[in-house]
């Protein structure tokens, strides 16, 4: 990486830890728990209910209270049942935290990092459940800061959270720091909107954006023959 670069942004979900994995385990012990029968439907469905609310919430169509209320009532919903949505909810982000599942070479990726760069995770999401899936999944030791939009009100791709991740990490250039993800919307878009140098984890092997990032890796520990 060129020597100018003194803070990684790193995001978590589908970066670091591998959401689906997580998801799965987390779906399969609530619907368990409530009796209700497990599909890989079900969880296609929640998954993009899911994934259409984060898409909302990226534009500010939707708050993270709503969202993280929402995806469970549509569920329940599609389930046709008289199960309680908050207590399905709760179960299942009670296993989601306490399961992490690392993406291949991610332990490896930020051990790396850490003894070159600060390292700081920008993440869309809720606090307490971040900080508790990164400390369970071992990662916590080699990170210095974690931001997420709970703490601001504002999620990637927006400037805001650029902008307080900046103050509060003390970058002086945007030059200084890289923001490295999968997700072409609010990772790499939110990046270089903001004017920072991007590197786009993309195992999928997907058509690169226009503009692209600078870098792009298909493996976690491409990165480190990069950087």
């Amino acid at each position: 990486m060129p020597a100018r670069y003194t803070h990684i942004l790193l995001d978590i979900d589908d970066t670091l830890l591998d959401f689906g994995g997580s998801e799965h385990i987390a779906m399969a012990s609530a619907c368990a728990r409530f009796e209700v029968d497990y599909t890989e439907e079900l969880l296609s469905t929640f998954r993009n209910i899911n994934h259409d609310l984060w898409s909302k919430y990226e534009r500010k169509e939707v708050t993270l209270s709503h969202l993280r209320h929402e995806r469970f009532n549509k569920l329940i919903r599609c389930v046709d049942t008289d199960i309680a949505v908050d207590d399905f909810g709760s179960h299942f982000i009670s296993t989601l935290v306490e399961s992490p599942v690392l993406v291949d070479g991610a332990l490896e990726l930020v051990k790396y990092l850490s003894k070159r760069y600060k390292v700081c995770l920008l993440s869309n999401g809720v606090r307490e459940m971040q900080v508790k899936r990164i400390v369970n999944a071992g990662i916590a030791p080699y990170v210095g800061d974690l931001i997420v939009s709970e703490d601001i009100g504002h999620g990637k791709p927006a400037p805001e959270i650029y902008d307080y991740a900046f103050e509060k990490l003390g970058i002086g250039e945007k030059r200084h720091a890289l923001m490295l993800g999968d997700s072409l919307s609010s990772d790499i878009a939110g990046g270089q909107n903001y004017g920072i140098d991007t590197c786009w984890y993309n195992p999928g092997r997907k058509v690169a954006p226009d503009p692209a990032p600078q870098f792009e890796i298909h493996h976690l520990l491409d990165a480190t023959r990069l950087f």
